[in-house]
């Protein structure tokens, strides 16, 4: 699949556009768990277009316990790296 640095970049170009634009909508992110650590691997603010991609996932043989959709407002990095934090530190 897409892997961490898909994530990762498409993370940063959604950040950028939201700067231009001013605003903070509900945003959704797919992350896939991976060794215990939750990473980004899609997003956008349409929840249907986050769904078919997890469904993408489904189809390749990602089990539906190591993806998870998760909101924020807005797709600002830190909006994302708060969320991915709190998942990530009850991995330790």
């Amino acid at each position: 699949m897409g892997g961490r640095s898909r994530g990762l970049a498409c993370a940063r170009l959604m950040m950028a556009a939201d700067r231009r634009m001013g605003m903070a909508r509900t945003y959704y992110t797919l992350l896939q768990r991976v060794d215990d650590h939750w990473s980004p691997q899609f997003g956008a603010y349409d929840r249907e277009d986050v769904e078919s991609e997890r469904d993408d996932y489904r189809d390749h043989g990602v089990k539906a316990k190591d993806l998870k959709i998760v909101t924020t407002q807005g797709h600002s990095w830190k909006a994302i790296e708060a969320v991915l934090n709190k998942l990530n530190k009850g991995a330790r």
